[in-house]
């Protein structure tokens, strides 16, 4: 009787792990593919870092990632941390913070 609730939770702590391993994978694979927006979409959510990668700006969200023009990179690093909204309209990139 004593060993059952033991190997109950060592399942469930398998089961987490399988979890977080499965989450990092889904993340690594969205920032080696990021998202291009179309016409008239939008990225909104928390920014939760940028970078620089072939000369796109990579925005991380929560949700994923999302390639940017370069030269947005200054005015996305001051946004870091914030609820961000990026909407592509005439071609162009119009970035703001949500409050």
């Amino acid at each position: 009787m004593w060993l059952a609730p033991r190997r109950a939770a060592l399942r469930t702590t398998t089961l987490e792990l399988t979890m977080i391993k499965s989450t990092c994978y889904d993340l690594k694979l969205s920032v080696q593919s990021p998202y291009r927006l179309q016409e008239l979409e939008e990225a909104r959510g928390e920014l939760l870092r940028i970078f620089l990668k072939d000369s796109f700006c990579i925005a991380i969200f929560r949700f994923g990632a999302v390639a940017l023009p370069e030269e947005m990179e200054p005015r996305l690093r001051e946004m870091v941390g914030k609820e961000v909204c990026c909407l592509r309209l005439d071609g162009r990139y119009h970035v703001r913070a949500v409050y």
